[in-house]
């Protein structure tokens, strides 16, 4: 689309790859009901409390044995993706992560809380004192003051605030290995529009945030090797409501942007949009299940050894989407 012309260069540099009619096979129309199937990775249980992300996170041994933050979470609650995960925090803005209150008490508070933790056991103590060891380690990052590398632009959008602010994280190499970020708006059902409009926009936000990233996080000297997933619990409906606008659609794409990404490819077993094709008559199907391409991720980049405890009673279907 039109919109998203910033991710091109990604593109051709064969570090962008777009996979298309993918999403979930659960046939739920709920948006709270698709996003917490996709997030623990099992369509329709209501049993599994834990995210894939964080199951895969718990699985494996630290990157750095070091690390006492391992994931995050952009947001005032951790995303269900990354339940489960040790020593993850949701953090709502990674340069002001402190204790709140009154600054002129903040040592003295702190001072009391180190006490009160280091006087109690675990699991409660290493929650705690890690915790408090995550500010440290945060403040040592100059987020307010990072410049991208590459004239990488992130604009003015929460968004891209948050990315940058992520790639400063990534590139201060303090042990992360995984960050959740949602991005909402996207149910547009009325007034969508096409090549301009509330779809458009959003659109071109994510666009020109991702490609900043991907600027910023392949130059300069400091150069940590990433993927980044872009997907949704719903895609959008084939045919235009009354409201000028596409509401709760089935299949859908997904974004896979990174250097470790073999792109420069659309990757899909397209169903067509023909009347006779159209999932329920209504949407396009789900031809690529998701859980495929994370699963690959898991296991070929980030050292995943058993995927049936990351996305249980699923047999993935490896597309060759890293490297």
């Amino acid at each position: 689309p039109p919109a998203m012309l910033p991710l091109l260069p990604a593109y051709q540099a064969q570090r962008l790859a777009i996979v298309h009619a993918c999403g979930s096979t659960d046939p739920s129309r709920s948006h709270f009901d698709a996003q917490r199937f996709m997030e623990v990775g099992k369509p329709d249980d209501p049993t599994l409390l834990t995210g894939w992300l964080g199951r895969h996170i718990a699985n494996i041994p630290p990157m750095d044995p070091s690390a006492v933050l391992r994931g995050v979470g952009l947001s005032t609650g951790l995303a269900r993706t990354l339940v489960g995960a040790p020593d993850t925090l949701p953090i709502v803005n990674l340069s002001g992560f402190n204790l709140a209150g009154a600054q002129t008490s903040r040592t003295a508070r702190r001072m009391v809380i180190d006490s009160m933790y280091n006087g109690t056991v675990d699991p409660l103590k290493a929650a705690g004192l890690t915790t408090l060891q995550t500010i440290d380690t945060l403040a040592e990052i100059s987020f307010t003051t990072y410049q991208p590398s590459g004239g990488a632009n992130y604009g003015t959008s929460s968004f891209g605030t948050s990315m940058k602010s992520v790639a400063a994280l990534l590139k201060a190499q303090v042990g992360v290995e995984a960050v959740a970020i949602d991005v909402n708006g996207w149910d547009t059902h009325t007034n969508q529009g096409n090549i301009s409009g509330t779809m458009a926009a959003l659109m071109a936000t994510i666009a020109q945030v991702l490609a900043a990233f991907d600027t910023d996080m392949t130059a300069g000297a400091t150069q940590p090797s990433y993927i980044a997933v872009v997907m949704s619990e719903f895609g959008r409906r084939a045919q235009e409501n009354g409201s000028a606008g596409t509401d709760h659609g089935h299949g859908n794409c997904m974004l896979v942007l990174g250097s470790a990404v073999q792109g420069g490819r659309v990757v899909s077993q397209w169903p067509g949009l023909a009347p006779g094709q159209l999932y329920e008559g209504l949407d396009l199907d789900v031809t690529i299940d998701y859980r495929d391409i994370l699963a690959e991720i898991c296991a070929q980049r980030l050292g995943a050894p058993d995927l049936s405890v990351i996305f249980p009673e699923h047999a993935p279907t490896f597309r060759n989407i890293v490297a």
